[in-house]
């Protein structure tokens, strides 16, 4: 029996790998060539110069020079082997011409759906505690990379698992810049735990670009600390502590910060649940920056082809001095120079299917805790109460120097703004202006459910506060760490009344841009009709309320012979029509709105 075996088994592993290996050829339209290929003692299997080309551009998509395996059994038998010993001594992939899937019948491929990801993410895992062998050695890995001419190569030599120790090189050849990084740790003989650190070599260590490519992101580090424990797993959930540290990082990303920042330390410490359909990291995770720990909770569940994301920031004290010393340097723009003590409390909710946006749920919570202003402090806001100048800047150049005061003869006080004109603005971007406290939270939740569903700002959000912030303190890029600054502002002017609503009103409206280098309302009510703000009638104030979103564009609500056009009145319309509903208007008043009025162009000041 046991000859039998010794004769059969060998023949049934080769027929069954030979098989597999057919139906990868066919199904990636490679070809798979090998020099030599054995399976002995039952466990172990051989492969040497393992070849595979694409059938489609005769490229060399993989090569292994010689790859040893020996088996191990598992007490149910057999049929259930894992490796105990894996040594790889060459291997060469190429990215540049990966090949597609044979494309069959539309009916026949079986998509995968978003309810999957948890389910084999917990299979990796598991697949990994159970089947990693308990002695590992490559001698040489190299991924080669082409993608709109930009070359990489990734090579890992001399990686190497023997008994719990963990070692290896990873080389980084990017754009002909090469980065090498260390790497040594330790790995539980279960497999469970698993720790390390990975140092780079060179002092100035180059961005990743495969960042960049994805995510137009520039980032690099040189060193990142890492753990990962399974400490509980069983039935069908998976727990499991991880945690990550990386120092001397070096971050940019235009959608989210405005120059390269710089940050010493950054960590991640998290618990997470792995069960069907469902990803939970819940306190005490936090994320730490510079030693500033954020305490969050977050979930991500997939049920029915959708996608569900739970992301809170739960609600921590935190003194405001020392969260200002812990930022990085360039993320913001005004906070670090803020010289302000005291505690402050805050929180934050976003909960989202991707497949509803339009329900996403947005929420955050500010509170201050004897909060006290240094007389800079102080100053650097209240001096807006005074007459100022106002240097309106494009991409870092000076546009035009505005005198924010009467001895200006543009200059339109709060008094003189004319009634319609007021409450068109009102009506046209924030009509709760006089009452809220410089946030409209359900505004900000609908813009960024627009925004996810576009897949881009396509909305902000901003109350006439954060507008006003946004042009006195900081910049008109669309970025994250832009919002978060101009909420924070707006929170300490209205929470703090450092600036009264009337002024900021005023402020307002004889700053911003009404068309090209046309600003305030002044020179807007002289540039359209050629007249002083008081003499405008109900249309022309709905008029130039409409431009406000998008001043450099006027032209386009003009027809070829000065008058808005049919689109721009429908718009005025429903301005008016707003007004009166909200009663800011009387119904006489409502019924002598004409839209049909004249622009006559007095100069342009391009």
């Amino acid at each position: 029996m046991a000859l039998v075996m010794a004769l059969c088994i060998p023949l049934f592993v080769k027929s069954y790998i030979k098989k597999k290996i057919a139906d990868v050829e066919k199904k990636y339209q490679v070809e798979i060539q090998y020099q030599d290929f054995a399976f002995t003692k039952y466990k172990n299997l051989n492969f040497d110069k393992l070849l595979v080309v694409s059938t489609t551009n005769f490229d060399t998509l993989l090569f292994v020079n010689s790859m040893n395996v020996v088996l191990g059994y598992n007490k149910t038998g057999f049929l259930k082997p894992y490796p105990v010993d894996f040594r790889l001594n060459e291997l060469l992939v190429k990215t540049t011409a990966l090949p597609s899937k044979e494309i069959g019948n539309e009916d026949d491929i079986a998509l995968p759906t978003q309810s999957d990801v948890t389910a084999k993410l917990g299979k990796l895992l598991r697949t990994f505690h159970h089947y990693f062998p308990e002695n590992f050695k490559v001698n040489k890995i190299l991924i080669i990379s082409l993608h709109d001419d930009q070359y990489a190569e990734y090579q890992i030599d001399d990686m190497c698992i023997a008994g719990e120790l963990l070692s290896g090189k990873i080389t980084l050849r990017e754009n002909k810049q090469p980065s090498t990084w260390l790497l040594a740790g330790n790995i539980s003989t279960d497999r469970t735990k698993i720790e390390g650190i990975l140092t780079c070599q060179e002092s100035d260590p180059q961005p990743f670009l495969f960042c960049k490519r994805l995510w137009d992101m520039d980032l690099s580090f040189r060193e990142m600390a890492f753990s990962y424990c399974l400490s509980e797993g069983s039935g069908q959930f998976l727990e499991f502590n991880v945690q990550a540290e990386m120092k001397k990082i070096s971050f940019f990303q235009p959608e989210l910060v405005e120059q390269k920042i710089s940050i010493d330390n950054l960590a991640l410490h998290g618990t997470a649940k792995l069960m069907p359909n469902l990803l939970l990291m819940n306190p005490p995770s936090s994320i730490v920056l510079n030693g500033f720990s954020v305490p969050f909770s977050f979930s991500i569940e997939t049920l029915s082809g959708s996608k569900n994301v739970n992301f809170r920031i739960l609600k921590n004290d935190f003194a405001f001095q020392e969260f200002r010393k812990v930022l990085p340097e360039h993320l913001f723009r005004v906070i670090p120079n803020l010289d302000i003590t005291g505690e402050v409390e805050s929180g934050l909710q976003l909960e989202c299917n991707f497949a509803m946006p339009d329900q996403l749920i947005f929420n955050f919570d500010l509170s201050s805790k004897n909060l006290r202003f240094s007389d800079s402090a102080r100053y650097f806001f209240t001096k807006y109460n005074q007459d100022f100048h106002y240097k309106y800047k494009e991409n870092g150049e000076i546009m035009k120097d505005i005198w924010v005061s009467p001895a200006n003869d543009q200059f339109v006080s709060f008094d003189q703004i004319p009634f319609y004109m007021k409450y068109a603005i009102l009506v046209a971007e924030d009509p709760s202006f006089f009452r809220h406290h410089g946030f409209l939270k359900s505004a900000m939740q609908e813009s960024m459910a627009l925004n996810l569903e576009r897949g881009s700002f396509a909305r902000g959000g901003s109350t006439l506060s954060m507008q006003l912030v946004k042009n006195l303190f900081l910049t008109k890029k669309k970025m994250l760490s832009r919002k978060v600054e101009e909420i924070f502002l707006v929170w300490l002017i209205e929470y703090n009344h450092l600036i009264s609503k009337e002024r900021m009103f005023e402020i307002y409206v004889n700053i911003i841009e009404w068309g090209p280098n046309v600003y305030g309302l002044g020179e807007a009510s002289q540039f359209y009709f050629n007249k002083p703000p008081d003499r405008l009638t109900f249309g022309e104030c709905v008029y130039l309320a409409t431009l406000i979103r998008s001043p450099k564009h006027y032209t386009r609500s003009l027809t070829p012979d000065g008058y808005p056009t049919d689109q721009r009145r429908e718009e005025m319309h429903l301005i008016a029509r707003r007004m009166y509903e909200r009663g800011l208007v009387t119904e006489v008043q409502y019924g002598t709105f004409n839209s049909y009025i004249r622009i006559e162009l007095t100069a342009n000041n391009e």
